[in-house]
């Protein structure tokens, strides 16, 4: 499931996707059953024009960007499709990477917002984390996350989350990766710098990040970094991903990520 060996043939398995013409996407809140079989490599399409991070994901650039969808339960049903839809899309310029995240619901009036404090424990309410694996390794990634409050949620990643992980001092020696922190497999002591921002309407909620290349560390050849996604619908109590992970693990565990190109 990971690196591809050459980008062509990368290029052909990229996810198939219909322009976007709004922010509300024309497939609209549906059950997460539709497209469960798509294939766990992604594109992220280089733009001229950059998105504006205000939460409304209704502009050009995003028509650009092929979609993420089909996202598979871990709880409450194992393996099942997700209950809400789930569309992600992700584009690039030669500064940062940006993240769009159309979270459907089918019961907007019953999303869990929980508190506007960075870092807030993300379980507690609905919401949308992501890993990237940037030196592709399954064992090392960035978290990112938020939730419908927009606030900014993430850490890093060491050994696949589990304990004995080692956060050593930053810089692009493969052996130094990941800054200085609380030891074991996840350092949600560490903050990046980077902006997110979230809105909400009669359909779901929606989600826009933007990831400057400098906040990460990744080695020469960036051409496929790991990636998976995870969404929370608090009041069904259900986490579903973008590539699936069975119920014993979590989204750390970067061996079950899929590959973005």
């Amino acid at each position: 499931m990971k690196s591809c060996p050459a980008l062509s043939a990368c290029t052909l398995a990229f996810l198939a996707a219909g322009p976007l013409l709004a922010q509300n996407s024309q497939s609209g809140p549906a059950n997460g059953a539709a497209g469960s079989a798509l294939p766990t490599v992604a594109t992220a399409t280089e733009v001229a024009e950059s998105p504006s991070i205000d939460g409304f994901l209704n502009e050009a650039v995003w028509q650009q960007a092929p979609v993420m969808t089909g996202f598979t339960q871990r709880e409450p049903m194992d393996g099942q499709p997700a209950t809400e839809r789930t569309e992600v899309r992700v584009v690039f310029d030669q500064d940062a990477l940006y993240v769009g995240v159309w979270a459907f619901d089918s019961q907007p009036g019953n999303i869990t917002y929980g508190e506007r404090i960075r870092d807030y424990e993300v379980r507690q309410s609905d919401n949308v984390v992501f890993v990237l694996d940037t030196y592709n390794d399954d064992q090392n990634g960035f978290v990112f996350g938020t939730t419908p409050t927009g606030i900014e949620y993430d850490g890093q990643v060491a050994n696949e989350g589990r304990g004995g992980g080692r956060f050593q001092g930053g810089g692009f020696n493969t052996r130094q990766r990941f800054q200085s922190g609380s030891g074991g497999g996840f350092n949600k002591n560490w903050d990046g710098s980077w902006t997110v921002a979230t809105t909400t309407d009669e359909d779901g909620w929606y989600a826009e990040f933007r990831i400057p290349f400098n906040t990460l560390r990744y080695g020469n050849d960036a051409r496929s970094w790991g990636f998976n996604v995870s969404r929370r619908v608090r009041r069904l109590n259900e986490e579903s991903f973008w590539t699936p992970v069975p119920r014993e693990f979590n989204l750390y565990r970067l061996n079950y990520a899929g590959d973005l190109e």
